[in-house]
């Protein structure tokens, strides 16, 4: 980050304390809506599901809040085509 900026997006899995990143967000979050007089604990998590595949093709971070990847499922999949969460495949490991 002190060379290259704040990346695009966040590798949240990698992170040794991920409730930490999602806290300092909230925390960012709010400071941005001083004048608006939010607290932190009234701000709560959103969470919207992109089309993007892989972190390269995210050219700049949301206005507000971040990106995660390297997120994983156990016992269901992920469905580009219908966008939701649909039964894992039976006896696929991957």
């Amino acid at each position: 980050w002190l060379r290259q900026g704040r990346p695009n997006s966040f590798w949240l899995t990698g992170f040794f304390n991920p409730n930490g990143c999602l806290t300092a967000m909230k925390q960012e979050v709010t400071r941005k809506h001083r004048s608006q007089k939010w607290a932190l604990n009234d701000v709560v998590y959103h969470t919207e599901v992109t089309n993007f595949e892989r972190p390269e093709q995210i050219k700049a971070p949301p206005e507000e809040g971040m990106y995660i990847h390297g997120l994983s499922l156990e016992g269901g999949a992920w469905s580009i085509k219908e966008g939701n969460l649909v039964e894992s495949a039976p006896k696929e490991m991957f």
